[in-house]
């Protein structure tokens, strides 16, 4: 199953809403018992980081197929979208704002925040693909939903890609500091697929 997720701006032109109107439409799908291979393309805009986002959405969603085995992300921020010329000035930018543990910014544990939604506990594999390892919404998406409350004890395999001019500290970071606040993640290994992936396994 493939489910094109379409940006805020997209979404409230069509129902004259807010920012929660994506939520509003997820709503409405019936429950994807059978469902046991998801594929989604979100795309957000400059607004999604400032309320409840993109997240939110997603687990909405999740919360309807309980029989999930693999689930690929593919996101697309909308800024990228538009303005792709300048993604050199975002890669700056990105380099500039350290790494991802910036991020965890009130020093909390993230796995004791508020869940977003439900575990998948016949989730398998996970992959999420063009992030850019500076933006509050993949955040949200990776941290906040997938690993603090989507991904089981028996997940097998999580890998993250990154747009190119990622910067490679940042990449680094994530696979050395995920384990520190998700425990599931210590027990297995992360490898870094050059130049601009890293691959988590279970032992």
């Amino acid at each position: 199953m493939e489910l094109v997720m379409p940006e805020d701006m997209a979404l409230a032109n069509w129902l004259g809403g807010g920012g929660g109107a994506c939520e509003d439409l997820i709503r409405h799908l019936p429950e994807l018992p059978r469902v046991t291979v998801l594929s989604l393309n979100i795309r957000w805009s400059f607004a999604s980081g400032g309320g409840g986002g993109i997240a939110a959405s997603l687990a909405s969603l999740l919360s309807k197929t309980p029989s999930l085995t693999r689930l690929h992300i593919r996101t697309s921020p909308y800024c990228f979208s538009v303005f792709e010329g300048q993604e050199e000035v975002e890669a700056v930018a990105v380099a500039a704002r350290g790494s991802w543990h910036m991020w965890m910014t009130d020093g909390e544990d993230d796995s004791r925040k508020p869940r977003l939604g439900r575990r998948l506990d016949s989730l398998r594999e996970v992959s999420v693909d063009g992030l850019t390892g500076g933006d509050r919404e993949e955040y949200s998406v990776v941290v906040e939903l997938l690993l603090a409350t989507i991904v089981p004890p028996s997940l097998e395999r999580m890998s993250l890609a990154f747009h190119g001019h990622a910067a490679p500290a940042i990449i680094d970071d994530i696979a050395r500091e995920i384990p520190l606040h998700f425990p599931i993640m210590a027990t297995g290994r992360w490898e870094r697929s050059p130049p601009s992936a890293v691959t988590w396994k279970s032992s």
